[in-house]
Order: structure tokens, then sequence, then C-alpha cells
């Protein structure tokens, strides 16, 4: 494992509030530097509690509930779990590439439905 990529995702990843995506970084590395800390992020994050306050009411909140959902019934059908741990990661990074470009944003998220369609319909 490259602690450099390990470490690069956990800081796009750290400060979420989508549960998917601090489970994209358990799925890629259950061992890593990180995980004791992930673990208590996603248990804070699916508290009902926490997880009303987590939820924002905006366009990008909406699109992370969409990309969240679609991720886990990609998982779901995945013979290789692993492939679309890692194909999340690299979107993630690219995400976080966009920084608050809106055009960017939507992009990337469009993307992201594309590549998780096809996990969910060809099952890959």
């Amino acid at each position: 494992m490259d602690a450099q990529l390990e470490s690069q995702l956990w800081d796009s990843v750290k400060s979420s509030d989508d549960v998917s995506v601090v489970q994209s970084y358990l799925d890629k590395y259950p061992n890593g530097t990180f995980t004791a800390v992930a673990k208590a992020r996603l248990a804070a994050l699916n508290n009902p509690s926490q997880a009303a306050r987590a939820r924002p009411a905006n366009p990008l909140a909406s699109m992370d509930a969409e990309i969240a959902a679609m991720y886990k019934r990609a998982r779901a059908n995945a013979v290789d779990t692993s492939a679309v741990a890692d194909e999340q990661s690299a979107w993630l990074a690219r995400r976080a590439g966009c920084g608050g470009d809106p055009g960017c944003l939507r992009q990337s998220y469009a993307e992201r439905r594309a590549e998780l369609s096809r996990w969910i319909t060809g099952g890959e």
C-alpha cells in the first residue's frame, strides 16, 4: 500500500458527511493508518441524531445522496467490490480537485453517475 495515496484519500474523506465516502476509505484500506478514525466517523454518521444535523439542504448534498445510494447498489451488484472501491477513491480525488467550481462539480457527479450505472446494470 502506498502511504501517500492513502493519506491523500483520507484527506478527501475525513470531513465528509457522506457515509459512502467514509466507507469507501474503509473498503480500500481495511487495516489502514486511519481505519480507527474512519470507523469512529462512520459510527457518528450512522447515529440518526448526528445524521440529521449533517444533512445540508443544498444541491451538492442531494447529489451526494444520489451517488451514495448508487455506490451502495453498485457494490452489492459487483463481483469484485475492490474495483468499485478503487473507482470511488479515484472519483473522490477528482471531485476534490473541483474545489467549489459548480460546473466542474456537476460534470464530476454526472461522470460518476455514468460509471456507477455501468456497475449497476452490468455487474462487472
